[in-house]
């Protein structure tokens, strides 16, 4: 696991976790660690370390200040992972200013079971673990914000209206996981705002990722350049969406649910 110093007095500390060594996540932690403007420290949870440290190389080659990156090693679906991590960060920077949960997948398998357990155990269930485990450190924090990756797949007013676009796309446990993250946001945003912690859903839209199982493949169906859905998280992370926390968000706007 790869640690870098944080040159600055008073950084703003950000975890992207888990799945910032690809996708939307990776691309979040770019910009976040090229920007100047917000002083980010940038930790990189991954599932696997080997990944991780993979990401953080091509983080720094491609012109990231290295001393605004780190990586831990994070699994939210494992309490003893959730819990080292916990650790290390703890010590290496006593506080969290902006959790990001970015963990998610859409698994594809017969079992229809096992399709809807793997999904509600990473995408909210982990999601909600994970929140639990580091509001000790975003209680540390001067303005903690808490950002929950929301989808328009979670919508029951877009799943309900055929003359929507996705009305026809059959991933119902990644559907049914996202309309429970819903809720969970939600209650979250009264019980967590009353701690001083500032909470958003954010919507990417469809970012063309290995999410929908190849890349290059969605976006020849029309799934949106993922850089487009990071600016979204960027935006909320550096205050630009202050006006709608406790909101569902995308680039054009607050959401109906």
């Amino acid at each position: 696991m790869s640690q870098f110093r944080i040159s600055t007095a008073h950084p703003r500390i950000l975890t992207v976790c888990p799945g910032a060594n690809q996708g939307l996540g990776f691309i979040t932690a770019r910009i976040l660690a090229a920007s100047s403007k917000t002083n980010n420290h940038i930790i990189l949870g991954s599932h696997s370390e080997t990944k991780g440290s993979g990401s953080l190389s091509s983080l720094i080659t491609s012109g990231c200040p290295a001393e605004n990156l780190s990586t831990v090693q994070l699994d939210v679906t494992s309490n003893s992972s959730l819990s080292a991590a916990f650790s290390t960060i703890s010590k290496t920077h006593s506080r969290l200013d902006v959790l990001i949960n970015n963990a998610g997948i859409a698994p594809k398998i017969p079992s229809v079971r096992e399709q809807y357990r793997q999904a509600m155990e990473t995408n909210l269930i982990g999601a909600v673990t994970t929140t639990d485990t580091f509001i000790p450190l975003l209680r540390k924090s001067s303005s903690p914000r808490l950002l929950y990756i929301s989808s328009e797949f979670g919508s029951l007013t877009i799943a309900a209206d055929p003359n929507i676009r996705d009305f026809n796309v059959d991933v119902v446990a990644y559907r049914a996981n996202k309309a429970a993250m819903n809720m969970i946001f939600v209650q979250q945003s009264k019980s967590l705002g009353k701690k001083g912690i500032r909470v958003w859903a954010v919507n990417p839209g469809w970012p063309a990722t290995n999410l929908s199982g190849n890349a290059e493949a969605a976006a020849k169906r029309g799934a949106m350049d993922p850089e487009g859905g990071a600016r979204v998280i960027v935006d909320a992370v550096e205050g630009r969406r202050d006006g709608d926390v406790e909101k569902r968000v995308d680039e054009n706007g607050v959401l109906d649910w």
